[in-house]
């Protein structure tokens, strides 16, 4: 089990979303957070891309969890080979002792373990092997009753079946032990890069403290309200100014076909919701250049992004 926790209060992909708009950020006031402080300079945004690449790059649940899954699935027939080996015990012990003492020896057998073992739990498989093998070492002579209860091969057939599943087991455990350790890796990574753009977006306030605007840019939940979706189809666009960096409000969002179109919130903002597909999609704003851009997909349940910059007219 995980012992580190993530410090950021979203999930993993929107903290990764909103770190790298955050950065973007920096990138666009390079110049006054250099002045600011002279650790801004580069190569200190670069890195910190790098940092948070690699953090992204690291195997999260899914893909470690993997390897467990697929050790687990070779483990459902061992598993099951032992616990039919443990019914064949149990049916020599009946055989081998009065009734007076066959609930004592039944236990001595594994029947306790057994219990839990036939819902493949597998501490409970390899607790129910010891205790059987064990057992049959102990009350061998009782067991075979001569030549007329259990076979002289059968504590060896059941060692085959224990040994088998003992060795995949251990593989088992030791990946699981791995992704314990491979999910605290990233977790760790992650919150380094966290405390990071934290530090840098907590400068950003404080530089632009008298720019609410811009002030905002370096706010980490206003980054996150972008980034989240609702579960719905369509796109989320951000505008902003490309010269100033700052997010433009008075725009128009169009999407066609079907000439669906959406006017831009306050915060540079728009959403348009819509059915899955493909579209042209066209942004208007007063003093800006057109944008353009085709062949922007839509897929079903998902809010895509893009965060826009418009060039002033007559500007480069």
């Amino acid at each position: 089990m995980s012992r580190i926790h993530s410090h950021y209060n979203c999930s993993q992909q929107h903290f990764y979303i909103a770190t790298e708009a955050a950065w973007d950020n920096f990138k666009d006031n390079l110049a006054a957070f250099s002045g600011f402080k002279g650790k801004y300079k580069d190569p200190y945004g670069p890195n910190a891309i790098l940092e948070l690449k690699a953090a992204k790059a690291m195997p999260d649940d899914a893909e470690r969890s993997a390897v467990p899954e697929t050790i687990r699935a070779t483990l459902v027939p061992l598993g099951a080979t032992c616990i039919n080996n443990w019914r064949m015990l149990k049916s020599y012990t009946i055989d081998a002792f009065s009734e007076d003492v066959l609930p004592t020896m039944l236990r001595a057998a594994g029947s306790e373990y057994y219990d839990k073992a036939v819902s493949y739990n597998w501490s409970e498989i390899d607790m129910m092997n010891d205790v059987a093998t064990k057992f049959m070492a102990k009350y061998l002579t009782e067991l075979k009753k001569g030549t007329e209860n259990m076979p002289d091969t059968f504590p060896a057939t059941y060692a085959s079946g224990k040994t088998a599943f003992d060795a995949v087991y251990k593989k088992f455990l030791k990946a699981k032990q791995g992704t314990g350790a491979g999910t605290d890796d990233k977790i760790a990574a992650n919150n380094k890069v966290y405390k990071k753009m934290m530090a840098m977006l907590k400068d950003g306030r404080l530089i632009f403290n008298a720019d609410p605007n811009k002030k905002d840019l370096f706010t980490f939940e206003t980054l996150l309200s972008f980034v989240s979706g609702n579960g719905n189809s369509g796109i989320k666009v951000w505008v902003i100014s490309d010269d100033t960096g700052l997010p433009i409000p008075e725009f128009e969002a169009t999407l066609q076909p079907g000439t669906l179109a959406e006017k831009g919130n306050p915060d540079g903002t728009a959403t348009l919701i819509t059915s899955a597909g493909q579209y042209n999609l066209h942004i208007n704003a007063p003093g800006y250049e057109e944008y353009r851009e085709d062949n922007v997909r839509i897929s079903t349940g998902t809010i895509s992004r893009r965060k826009i910059r418009l060039v002033k007219v007559g500007g480069k």
